[in-house]
């Protein structure tokens, strides 16, 4: 039912919906591929006419999702998804940057919980930053720990050496790729993904405070207790 306060769809609503029309679209096109191979021209004017109708369906949905609140659009946009209380899966469309992502954040953050999901000035640096304002090419699933377990207070060579070891591969979570999946994991659940901690990714170190995500200089040399490490999960894209 929707949310009786604000009289406005639920996500678990948007997305039953959304899943009843993809299922009812993949039927529809199989459909239609199976008559048209099989010379059946009856059938697929009948599929024909059904994906047809579908596209009524499709703009309600449009519809629908403007009824949701601006977290659960954001939630539904990017199916960000918590896997612990460390670890957050999410998509980002094809033609979508990490700057779109942490701007739409950033605007939904501050009215959500009144505060910043990325320190002002270093999102205006990422703006200009290739990795943060290239476009993907295609759906980019990412799945992303903020702090694996093991890695705590220790310098970069031996966390990557521990990495090795556990997981067979050295490199940690990408830099822009942990700044999205520290930022949306936040709108998600009102939580930070790193615990308090400082947390290495491949190309630099990220600490969320109380002006938002940010960039940590320290050497990588520091093994303090507040030094983690991140990693990407797998994830098939």
């Amino acid at each position: 039912m929707s949310d009786p306060t604000t009289n406005k769809l639920t996500i678990a609503e948007y997305n039953e919906a959304k899943l009843k029309h993809s299922e009812l679209m993949e039927k529809a096109v199989s459909g239609l591929a199976a008559a048209q191979q099989a010379g059946d021209l009856a059938a697929a004017k009948a599929w024909s006419e059904t994906l047809e109708i579908l596209v009524l369906p499709m703009e309600s949905l449009k519809e629908q999702f403007l009824q949701l609140s601006p977290q659960d659009q954001f939630v539904s946009k990017y199916s960000v998804e918590k896997i612990n209380d460390h670890q957050v899966r999410l998509v980002l469309p094809q033609g979508t940057s990490r700057i779109a992502l942490l701007e739409e954040a950033q605007e939904i953050e501050r009215g959500l919980y009144g505060r910043d999901a990325v320190y002002p000035n270093q999102l205006k640096k990422w703006q200009n930053d290739n990795d943060f304002i290239s476009k993907t090419t295609s759906t980019t699933k990412l799945a992303i720990d903020g702090r694996f377990e093991g890695l705590d207070a220790k310098s970069r060579e031996e966390q990557e050496l521990l990495l090795k070891v556990q997981c067979g591969e050295m490199q940690m979570a990408p830099f822009a790729d942990l700044a999205v999946a520290h930022t949306a994991f936040f709108i998600l659940t009102g939580k930070s993904l790193f615990h308090g901690q400082l947390v290495r990714a491949c190309d630099g170190t990220l600490f969320f405070g109380s002006f938002g995500l940010d960039v940590c200089s320290y050497d990588d040399d520091v093994s303090s207790d507040a030094m983690s490490a991140s990693r990407s999960l797998p994830s098939t894209n």
